[in-house]
């Protein structure tokens, strides 16, 4: 019986590459979710009347936030 493996090394010389993005990631500035999105949500709830906002990244994260918030209630 002839096996085939279902997991190899997901990048070439995988401990250094995964070493260079661990270093990239902890150095590198944040992409998102900084002082303008901080901004941003304050201003909205304000336009909105509310007292808070949250920015996500997309409709389909808001979607699963709001489905989970209502199962919590």
């Amino acid at each position: 019986m002839y096996k085939i493996p279902l997991i190899k090394n997901t990048f070439y010389n995988e401990k250094e590459t995964r070493n260079n993005l661990n270093k990239f990631i902890k150095s590198g500035k944040p992409l998102s979710m900084g002082l303008m999105c901080a901004e941003f949500e304050k201003e909205f709830s304000n336009f909105q009347g509310r007292k808070y906002s949250v920015l996500f990244n997309s409709g389909g994260s808001a979607n699963l936030a709001l489905l989970q918030s209502m199962k919590n209630l």
